[in-house]
């Protein structure tokens, strides 16, 4: 049987699709519900599924957030009442997108674009698409990161700086430090280079999270961090990235 994520904040919105996806669906199918991206992050992490209808407007993550954090697991098809979201959305891992209010006949469009792109190759159906993500989408939003026996979905907005940890990668907020497995290297290339900046082999800092850098010796830098005690040295390598601070 066909499993199928429904991610829909608005409660009447939801049960109202998925009583048109079982009416709609040439084959009996489970059918999952979300009301918001964590929700939604969630199922597709732990199911198999065929496809999954995202919200693009969802609380916590949004419908891109949760595309770009699901990694192409499976096809997506976006909800939306805003038609410029659909820009090259067929570019990016995303099967397709539907404007609300949803109809039958287009929904069975969709059910068919689906099932065809389920029989295709995804690596080739999306094998240069990063180079044509729209940004939001390109880049990183939140990071699922590692304390103890709990997982916390954090903002990039959040974190201060990611620091290379052995295996891991510490990521480093206000209130916490937590571990993702995600290599600094690779880390690098899925964030937003207007907003982080390698400071140090080991280190990526959030330039707003940067209250100052200050000079401690010839050739010597480190920055103050806003909101927290601590400051972050300046590899002599990266120095003149700050020549005018």
């Amino acid at each position: 049987m066909d499993t199928i994520l429904v991610a829909e904040d608005e409660l009447i919105l939801r049960q109202h699709l998925v009583l048109m996806l079982n009416r709609n669906w040439p084959e009996p199918v489970k059918i999952i519900e979300a009301s918001n991206g964590e929700e939604a992050l969630r199922a597709i992490e732990t199911n198999d599924l065929v496809c999954a209808f995202l919200d693009i407007q969802m609380p916590g993550p949004n419908g891109l957030d949760v595309a770009k954090l699901a990694n192409k697991k499976c096809p997506i098809v976006f909800l939306t009442a805003y038609s410029e979201h659909a820009i090259k959305a067929f570019e990016y891992g995303v099967c397709d997108y539907i404007l609300k209010p949803i109809t039958d006949e287009r929904l069975q469009q969709s059910i068919q674009r689906t099932i065809k792109y389920n029989q295709m190759s995804l690596s080739e159906e999306v094998e240069d698409a990063d180079e044509s993500l729209p940004e939001e989408l390109r880049y990183l939003n939140f990071v699922k990161a590692g304390l103890g026996n709990s997982i916390y979905l954090i903002s990039v907005k959040d974190i201060y700086y990611f620091m290379s940890d052995d295996k891991y990668t510490k990521v480093r907020s206000k209130d916490k430090e937590a571990l993702i497995n995600i290599p600094l290297k690779e880390l690098e290339k899925q964030l937003d280079p207007k907003m982080f900046l390698r400071v140090r082999r080991s280190h990526i800092v959030n330039l707003d999270k940067v209250k100052a850098v200050r000079s401690t010796g010839i050739k010597k830098k480190v920055i103050d961090l806003s909101d927290i005690d601590e400051e972050l040295p300046i590899g002599r390598r990266f120095n003149h990235l700050f020549k005018k601070m």
